[in-house]
């Protein structure tokens, strides 16, 4: 999902944030889920971090923490999450 912004059907519950500073760490959950699959999890991140992803990249969970994938390969099917439409 990007930043700032809800995909559509999606509600936001807390927003109380509009821009990020250098320095910090955020953390970004998710709580629902689609098609009667859970979609819930966490995400930590840093200005430097997402401000280095290059066009086509994301930020993605992995069993350590995080690391950078393409999108394209985020999106294809993974049999240890959700399938994207």
């Amino acid at each position: 999902m990007e930043l700032f912004s809800a995909p559509p059907g999606w509600s936001v519950t807390r927003s109380d944030l509009n821009e990020l500073k250098d320095g910090g760490e955020y953390t970004v959950v998710l709580n629902g889920g689609s098609n009667g699959y859970g979609l819930d999890g966490e995400i930590t991140f840093t200005p430097d971090r997402l401000g280095a992803l290059k066009a086509g990249e994301v930020i993605a969970r992995d069993g350590k923490g995080s690391k950078t994938v393409k999108r394209a390969d985020f999106m294809k099917k993974d049999a240890e999450r959700c399938t994207p439409e």
